[in-house]
């Protein structure tokens, strides 16, 4: 009898736990998005001085352009920074809450996301007025036209916004010299028969 009760027991728990494990991957499939990092890059115009940097992380899943002249970032905005160094105005490091606003303005153009944007379809080169990016901030760098930050008196404009680590990467080893490749060779063929060869030990007097 306590058999037949536990097999029912069992039989009553396996659906609940089949429901529970759906429910949970029904929650991870809710939270997945394709979340990537672009590294931002603004030059210096002439005279200027200083550089400027950061990183961008956007939902690719639920990104919607174009925006303008946003007090709030959109949802699938995740994460800014952008380090300032070396300008006549305030340097350091700024995140997304210490900007006002922003722009990201697209004209329509069909993003290649796995590419730098900056170029594409003349976004950030040619196409202007109808096209931005831009932050706009009390304490950092602030918007001074399309594509361009000012710090202080130095200017710069938008010249990199790139999958993250994109032009990074270890390079690959070089062929080995010919030379380097026989004395190693002869030393590994040295090495094997010195490992294959028994050792012998002297009988102790």
């Amino acid at each position: 009898m306590k058999l037949v009760s536990l097999s029912k027991g069992c039989k009553r728990l396996v659906p609940l736990l089949a429901a529970t494990t759906g429910l949970l991957i029904s929650q991870g499939e809710a939270k997945a998005l394709n979340l990537k990092t672009f590294d931002l890059q603004w030059s210096p115009q002439p005279g200027s001085q200083g550089a400027i940097n950061g990183k961008i992380t956007l939902d690719l899943e639920s990104i919607s352009l174009p925006t303008a002249f946003q007090s709030t970032f959109p949802g699938w905005a995740t994460d800014l920074s952008v380090v300032v160094s070396g300008t006549g105005g305030n340097n350091g490091t700024f995140v997304q809450s210490d900007f006002d606003s922003w722009v990201f303005d697209n004209n329509a153009i069909s993003f290649d996301f796995s590419q730098d944007l900056v170029g594409q379809g003349g976004w950030g080169t040619s196409c202007s007025v109808v096209c931005d990016f831009n932050l706009f901030s009390g304490l950092g760098p602030n918007g001074a036209g399309f594509f361009k930050l000012a710090s202080g008196s130095d200017a710069f404009v938008l010249s990199k916004f790139a999958p993250a680590g994109a032009n990074t990467g270890v390079p690959a080893p070089g062929p080995m010299p010919v030379v380097g490749a026989v004395a190693a060779f002869g030393w590994s063929r040295r090495l094997r028969k010195r490992i294959a060869t028994p050792l012998i030990t002297q009988p102790q007097a």
